[in-house]
Parts: structure tokens; sequence; C-alpha cells
């Protein structure tokens, strides 16, 4: 704006101030006052939202920071990050476990070896196998129910530690003995799991 023009306008302003009353000048005043002071407050209102919004988004990203890192503390528990790799290594220990104890020559064939060479148990003895059921993405649960009848209670216990702590270990859910007739024999009813990896 040209200085000779805002000069003007000034001069013109301080004319018809000096025409107006006191009370008028005062009512002015206080208006002018009062609207300086609703810019003021709306201002503050929403700075202070901005920042009310600024202090959730820090707290919101902190509270994920810890908890996929964990806190920094090392007597809280870790973060999701760190059980995830913890959890993966296990994974990869248990995959490394399975692989060595893999029965090649088939489930079968393993129960069928262990019951002639523990049990010493070469006939009238029962294998079923049932459906399998899936176990994770990448592995499958293959339940197996063996029935035979023990000459003696130490071919049951060879068999029954060679089936789970055998170089070939399967899982024992379920296991039932009952003395056979002649009281010498042992009939076994066992329910086993095998682990194995999805082709």
């Amino acid at each position: 704006m040209n200085p000779a023009v805002k000069q003007d306008i000034l001069r013109r302003v301080n004319v018809e101030l000096r025409k107006l009353s006191g009370r008028e000048r005062a009512l002015i005043v206080l208006s002018l006052v009062a609207v300086a002071g609703y810019i003021l407050f709306t201002c503050y209102a929403s700075i202070k939202q901005k920042f009310v919004e600024q202090a959730a988004e820090i707290q919101r990203v902190e509270d994920l920071r810890r908890e996929v890192l964990g806190n920094s503390e090392g007597t809280r528990e870790p973060g999701t990050l760190a059980r995830y790799l913890e959890l993966r290594t296990r994974k990869s220990a248990l995959e490394a476990q399975f692989k060595e104890v893999e029965i090649k020559e088939g489930v079968r064939s393993h129960l069928e070896a262990a019951l002639r060479s523990k049990a010493k148990v070469t006939e009238r003895y029962d294998i079923k196998d049932a459906p399998t059921k899936e176990f994770g993405a990448d592995y499958e649960l293959a339940p197996f129910t063996v029935k035979f009848t023990a000459v003696s209670m130490q071919g049951a216990v060879d068999f029954l530690s060679e089936l789970v702590q055998g170089r070939h270990p399967l899982v024992l859910t379920e296991l039932d003995l009952r003395k056979g007739r002649g009281g010498e024999k042992l009939d076994v009813t066992s329910e086993v799991l095998s682990i194995r990896k999805v082709k």
C-alpha cells in the first residue's frame, strides 16, 4: 500500500475517533478486546487439541515399539520380535531333531521291527493306523494303535522304551496293560503318534 494513502487513512481514523464520546471509545475498545480474546481462545483450543493428538500418537508409537522390541530394562518381558526370533530358533532346532529321527522305512515297519526285537513277539499282534491330522503348516500327526501279547513284563517294557526313547521316538498317548489268563503273559494296547513332515 502506498505510504501516502496509509497516512491519509490513519488521519481520517484519528479524526473520526476524536468525534466519538468516551463511552463510544470504551465500547469499541471492549469490542476489539472481545474479538481478540475470541480469536486467541479459538487458536489456543486448536493448538491444545493438536498437542493432545500428538501426545496420543507418541504414546501409541511408544507402546508399539515396546510391544515389538520389548522394554529396555532386562527385568521386563521381551517384545514380540524377540519372542518371534526365539520361537523361530526353537522351531529350527525341532525340525532338525525331527529330521534326525525320521522313520524312512515307515512307521508300521518300525513298529513291527520293535515288536520282534524288543517284545519278542512274532505273531498275534495288530497294528492299525488312523487318518492323519494336520500339525501346524508343515507337519502331520499319524496315529497308530498297537495291540499284542507280551511273553514277559520285561519284553513289554523293552518295547515301550524303544518306542519313546529309541532311535526313532514316537509319542505314546495311551497305554493299557492287562494280565493274561496264564498270569505270565501281558496284553498290551498302546496308542502312538508319529510326527512327520508333509511332502
